[in-house]
């Protein structure tokens, strides 16, 4: 305890945090099932929506930015 104002302290490393992706459920589903109707598969569809929704985004443009980026 003595020692603990004569040592300096050592560099704590944090802990990467998982990026957060905060975007509306409903539009993602909604893109999702659309993109599906579209004829993307399922799982690449998923994958094309999360990728292109953020906070604001509507289903809309999802889709439209998931179409942009489509390569079926």
């Amino acid at each position: 305890m003595e020692l603990k104002d004569k040592i300096s302290p050592v560099g704590v490393v944090d802990e990467p945090q998982e990026k957060q992706f905060e975007y509306d459920e409903e539009a993602l589903s909604v893109a999702v099932e659309t993109l599906i109707s579209l004829g993307v598969n399922k799982n690449q569809a998923y994958q094309l929506a999360k990728s292109n929704a953020t906070a604001t985004s509507t289903a809309e443009d999802i889709i439209l930015k998931s179409l942009r980026g489509y390569r079926g």
